[in-house]
């Protein structure tokens, strides 16, 4: 009698392959004239069974999607298969367990997806690589034994294994896949080795339980977003090696009190260090060029070292850090990106080095403890910018973002001298009622007045050559038309 003909007759029809599409409907009638017959606790998968295949590359293998959406609770596979094909227990949902042989040399993309009761697997020591998908929203799983000459994790490979608490990735591992570990919000502890060379974005995003990470010298980058939203992240240890902090890599962790950056680190990438609202302290070393929008909304950083050597300020760099009293710029910046310091509410002091060739939008935008700045003829910030006040007669323009977002600014003289009104320089200042605009104004930048609800009184000169769009889009009190006339409502 043939192997098929037996299978027929079992009364366990999952032990059929689902693989093949013709068997399909005999599984489906079996199963429509049996009495709701229990699934068979334990599967044993040979080399002869119906879903093994052979093949050149791979050996004996359990074909793709072989088990799908299966019954099964518990597989044992038997030595001599060598691998195990995309998806083939993916979404098994009551299976608990299973047993993996040492002969065993890949597990398939999705291998075991969804299979949300699965509580513990051993990897044997011969598979080199765990591909994407393999693991992921295994919920219930609490213990994974990783291989020894394990090379690469592959991208999503655990996501939302949300009870693994512990993991100890294998010396020789040099990849961690794209957000291989994402929302494994019970990890806890992890142990990174020396080995590895790469941890690619949102790795270890969204772990919310885990306390410390040891940074291996092997890396070179931590990518975007790799331990974001770790909000019990306490200690980061980095070692020698590291060139590039990437974006976002340790946003919203909580936790972080103090950061020690290494000798060699050159760039820190935007929002690298954004939301980590406990962070009080903040080291950098002499080797860093740049720095992007690393710190910003950090509203208890009080203290920043930055080291002769950095050029640039970047965007946001410190917005939001309201408890940041005084900062010393080294002489060797030349660029200070737009809202770099942008609501520091509590800045005092800042000096603006000689050879800076460039202040952007912004830069100091509701700083209202420090003094005026005023580079080149250029107002950045004034620091009487509440009630009533006139523009001081050095200034010829009046920086975009200058005044952005003022609540107690009332008016506003602009005395003549002013050749130009840089963009959203006054936008947003609800209790705004009344600006002189003098007739020396060349240019105005768009979105200049922009939402500012109570202005009703506005001198625009004839002499304006260049307007930007909507400088008073969204200004209720004002006409639509408001150039070479006086307005007042």
């Amino acid at each position: 009698m043939s192997r098929s003909s037996q299978t027929r007759k079992l009364s366990k029809p999952f032990r059929l392959c689902l693989y093949f599409e013709p068997m399909r409907s005999i599984v489906r009638n079996e199963v429509e004239q049996m009495n709701t017959p229990e699934p068979e606790k334990v599967l044993r998968i040979g080399i002869d069974f119906d879903c093994v295949k052979r093949s050149a590359l791979f050996g004996f293998e359990i074909v793709d999607r072989a088990f799908l959406k299966s019954d099964i609770e518990e597989v044992i596979i038997e030595d001599g298969i060598t691998g195990i094909g995309n998806e083939a227990f993916r979404q098994c949902r009551f299976l608990k367990a299973i047993v993996l042989p040492k002969s065993l040399t890949r597990i398939g993309r999705g291998a075991f997806w969804g299979c949300k009761r699965l509580i513990s697997i051993e990897i044997p020591d011969g598979v080199a690589n765990i591909e994407d998908f393999t693991f992921q929203k295994c919920r219930k799983l609490e213990s994974v034994i990783l291989p020894e000459g394990l090379l690469e994790i592959g991208g999503t490979a655990f996501t939302e294994c949300s009870s693994l608490k512990s993991l100890v990735i294998p010396d020789g591992t040099k990849v961690i896949g794209w957000r291989a570990f994402e929302y494994c919000t019970s990890l806890s502890e992890i142990k990174l080795p020396e080995s590895l060379t790469t941890i690619n974005a949102c790795a270890f995003y969204g772990c919310t339980s885990l306390r410390n990470v040891t940074i291996p010298s092997g890396v070179t980058k931590i990518d975007w977003a790799a331990f974001g939203q770790c909000m019990k992240l306490n200690s980061v240890v980095f070692q020698k090696g590291l060139k590039t902090i990437g974006t976002q890599a340790f946003s919203m962790c909580y936790g972080l009190k103090s950061v020690v950056l290494p000798e060699g680190l050159t760039t820190i990438e935007g929002a690298a260090f954004e939301y980590c609202k406990e962070l009080v302290s903040i080291k950098i070393p002499d080797s860093v060029t740049t720095i992007g929008g690393a710190f910003s909304y950090c509203p208890k950083l009080e203290s920043v070292v930055i080291p002769n050597g950095i050029t640039e300020i970047g965007h946001e760099a410190f917005r939001c850090c309201g408890s940041l009293t005084s900062i010393v710029l080294p002489e060797s910046v030349k660029r200070i990106k737009g809202s770099a310091f942008q609501k520091c509410s509590r800045l005092v002091s800042i000096n603006i080095p000689a050879g800076v060739t460039e202040i952007g939008d912004g830069a100091f935008a509701n700083c209202n403890r420090l003094p005026d700045v005023i580079i080149d003829g250029t107002l950045h910030h004034l620091k009487k910018s509440y009630g009533d006040i006139t523009i001081p007669k050095k200034v010829r323009k009046i920086a975009g973002d200058a005044f952005r977002e003022n609540d107690v600014l009332r008016s506003v003289v602009i005395p003549e001298g002013v050749t130009e009104i840089g963009a959203w320089a006054f936008s947003f200042c609800p209790n705004l009622v009344s600006v002189v605009i003098p007739s020396s104004v060349k240019k105005i930048g768009r979105m200049a007045f922009r939402s500012c609800h109570k202005l009703k009184k506005v001198i625009v000169p004839d002499s304006i050559d260049e307007l930007g769009d909507q400088i008073f889009s969204d200004c209720p009190r004002l006409p639509k038309n408001i150039i070479n006339q006086e307005v007042q409502s």
